[in-house]
């Protein structure tokens, strides 16, 4: 759409596949000191957007979800470390761990009837007591409306295609939408942001559970042991950079589509804070300036609306590779005495060095507009 023209910012996003928000969905997570109850299973299956990040085939799946129950029925406790059902959600990891051996413990993640059949989240005897048959049935009636809508999304945009796979096929085929022969408008520059320095769990085990025998005469209302019949691991699995969240190698669009690739060292849930709280605020701020001062500067924004998917990535790689920006803002120049040096001084020049150029960058595309098609209407 022209209204994307100049350009779009994403951080910590995760375009490809992955694993790790399975335990969201079957843990749940709790914050502020484990009082705040909005994460939990039963409120994670009403939403839709996680749904879309599981894979569409064992290929892509990997071995990010392994089953290493032969290992302990074999007595090989000590070979592989299982802390069952520990959150690893918030917690930072310090260094990375190798790959844990194990059998594919793939399945259809776009199917509600496979999740109630493994006993995952609101499906498990856990949930017997809480939830009735019909609450139930509207959680799954819910899942395929947002299955399908989520897996068409990974198809029509993301060009994956579980025949395709399954048969050894070439993966991330170009989708017609994205094909420049076919496209008619401009593809808008694409900046994706993401953290390569944190080790991040992307393999997720699991294994039979043995039932304690002091439970064994229980039962939930549905006559099931109040034990799930499974146990997860989801901290002792491989790790590799990213931000504590999101894998680095998977939190970029496939490569058919143009971006530009901004390294962080931030941790996922303080990427949008400011530097000296931890985050990389000023960094992706800064992504956001240059990207509409890369726009303006164009030879003529008008044609860069109007043009073609591969005139308007070389319009941004031209400005972006010429245009001179200052890795560090000048704090000093910019406040009073009393207050440089200080966090709070450091942190007032950055905000009034962005204001000031996004103030300019509004005023020369408006001069533009004006220069084009005369006064806009409305201010």
């Amino acid at each position: 759409p022209k209204k994307y023209a100049p350009g779009a910012i994403v951080v910590g996003v995760p375009f490809e596949t992955g694993i790790q928000y399975l335990q969201d969905l079957h843990k749940g997570y709790y914050t502020e000191l484990d009082r705040c109850r909005q994460f939990t299973p039963g409120a994670q299956f009403t939403m839709s957007s996680h749904w879309g990040f599981f894979p569409i085939s064992k290929k892509r799946l990997q071995d990010r979800f392994v089953d290493v129950t032969e290992h302990f029925e074999n007595g090989g406790d000590h070979e592989i470390k299982f802390d069952s059902d520990k959150s690893g959600i918030g917690k930072i990891g310090t260094e990375f761990q190798p790959a844990v051996k194990g059998a594919s413990a793939y399945f259809d993640f776009y199917n509600p009837d496979a999740w109630e059949e493994l006993q995952l989240g609101v499906f498990g005897p856990e949930f017997d007591d809480k939830l009735c048959d019909k609450q139930r049935e509207a959680y799954k009636e819910h899942m395929s409306i947002q299955m399908a809508a989520a897996k068409a999304w990974r198809k029509r945009v993301l060009g994956e295609d579980e025949e395709i796979d399954n048969n050894d096929g070439i993966m991330n085929q170009i989708p017609i939408r994205f094909d420049p022969l076919a496209r008619g408008d401009a593809f808008p520059p694409l900046v994706a942001c993401a953290t390569n320095t944190i080790p991040t769990v992307n393999q997720i085990l699991r294994r039979k559970r043995q039932t304690p025998k002091s439970t064994s005469t229980i039962s939930t209302r549905k006559g099931r042991n109040p034990w799930n019949d499974w146990e997860y691991d989801y901290i002792n699995g491989r790790s590799v950079p990213g931000d504590g969240r999101i894998d680095f190698d998977k939190a970029f669009p496939p490569e058919f589509v143009p971006h530009k690739v901004v390294a962080l060292d931030s941790a996922h849930a303080k990427q949008m804070c400011w530097e000296d709280s931890g985050g990389s605020w000023g960094t992706i701020s800064n992504e956001v300036i240059l990207q509409i001062e890369c726009f303006i500067q164009s030879k003529d924004v008008i044609s860069v609306l109007e043009s073609d998917r591969e005139v308007a990535v070389k319009e941004f790689e031209r400005f972006t590779t010429n245009m001179t920006v200052p890795s560090q803002i000048d704090s000093d120049a910019m406040i009073s005495p009393e207050l440089q040096g200080t966090k709070k001084g450091r942190k007032r020049a950055i905000v009034k060095s962005l204001v000031s150029r996004a103030k300019r960058a509004r005023d020369r595309l408006r001069q533009r507009y004006t220069t084009a098609f005369g006064s806009p209407s409305t201010s």
